[in-house]
């Protein structure tokens, strides 16, 4: 009995793996947010359902971050009823230096943007304060007069 015949040869997918950030085709997330009307839960949606998802990781600040093909993109959008976005409409909304969204840059943007700001004593925002039911932030110059 003839052993199975093994091939010493590597089969590697078609083109080499792209690693870094994402190219003139691809997307982030948080840009086809910005760049289409489709919402991230229909887009989980289309992913969980097979038909549209990440083709790559690029690496990211604190995470790798998923990219996405135009084409795909492109497919969703048709679909949908949608404009397609563009490469001159990527490389646009790249070069406008657009804050990506990403939870700890929102978090910092409202903190920053803020009109009222914390207390040093108790690093607490008085706006916050007054949202979750505190009548006066310890720490602070404000009191209530009783009359």
């Amino acid at each position: 009995m003839d052993p199975a015949p093994t091939s010493s040869t590597f089969t590697s997918p078609v083109g080499p793996v792209r690693r870094g950030p994402a190219g003139e085709d691809e997307l982030y997330l948080d840009e086809i947010l910005s760049l289409t009307p489709i919402k991230r839960t229909r887009l989980y949606t289309f992913r969980d359902q097979g038909r549209f998802g990440p083709v790559r990781e690029a690496p990211g600040p604190t995470c790798p971050r998923p990219v996405f093909l135009l084409e795909g993109v492109a497919g969703v959008c048709e679909e949908l009823g949608y404009p397609i976005p563009t490469v001159a409409d990527i490389l646009a909304f790249r070069s406008t230096g657009v804050p990506t969204a990403s939870g700890d840059d929102i978090v910092e943007t409202t903190w920053q943007d803020s009109l009222v700001k914390a207390s040093p004593e108790t690093n607490v925002d008085p706006a916050r304060a007054r949202v979750s039911g505190l009548e006066s932030v310890p720490g602070t110059a404000q009191h209530r007069t009783e009359l």
